[in-house]
């Protein structure tokens, strides 16, 4: 009777060869990589890929509209700035701003009227600039018409004093208080006149 030991070893040693591929194998098959996950690829041209770092577009900056000119700028050259009541509320102050010197002189040397009016009453309040019949309330002391006189100023400013981008001041004189804080009035000079002003 033939020793059948070298078969058997041999059929052991490829039992043993064919567990350890398996093995091998198995283990090939865990440990795989994971697939690349969704998205741009590391070969994603850069033309293609999300500016996430580039600066943010400057946002755009906002203009303001620009007043329209009002009919006494237009004609006369005078940007009114402001009115407020002053001298224990007996004079409206009027401060206005040239902004054509060319225009306001049209106003030089002539009778051309200028006076506020109440919107309330439509009582006139004239600018006195000079000694004027009708510009003076009855009953006015001479004394009281010397002294708004003299401190109205003169409307328009003489020609030599007409500086463009120049403030004046011009005072009314406010008979019986008619004018309070917060009044409505209209300024008009000539034909022309600008509504809707506020006495401060």
């Amino acid at each position: 009777m033939k020793d059948q030991s070298p078969k058997r070893s041999n059929g052991i040693t490829l039992a043993l060869l064919a567990g350890v591929l398996v093995g091998i194998g198995l283990l090939l098959w865990a440990y795989q990589p994971a697939p690349p996950p969704a998205g741009p690829s590391a070969e994603t041209p850069a033309a293609e890929r999300p500016q996430a770092d580039a600066a943010p577009a400057p946002a755009p900056v906002p203009v303001a509209p620009q007043a329209s000119e009002s009919p006494l700028e237009k004609q006369w050259g005078i940007q009114v700035v402001s009115l407020s009541l002053t001298n224990r509320d007996t004079s409206v102050q009027v401060r206005y701003t040239v902004v054509a010197p060319e225009k306001t002189l049209l106003l030089a040397g002539t009778n051309t009227a200028a006076y506020l009016i109440n919107e309330a009453d439509g009582a006139k309040l004239p600018m006195i600039t000079g000694p004027s019949e009708g510009d003076v309330p009855q009953g006015a002391s001479a004394r009281t018409t010397r002294r708004m006189m003299k401190q109205a100023g003169q409307f328009p400013p003489p020609p030599n004093r007409l500086i463009a981008g120049m403030t004046y001041s011009l005072q009314i004189p406010n008979w019986g208080q008619a004018l309070q804080s917060g009044s409505k009035v209209s300024l008009v000079v000539g034909d022309f006149r600008q509504d809707g002003l506020t006495v401060e």
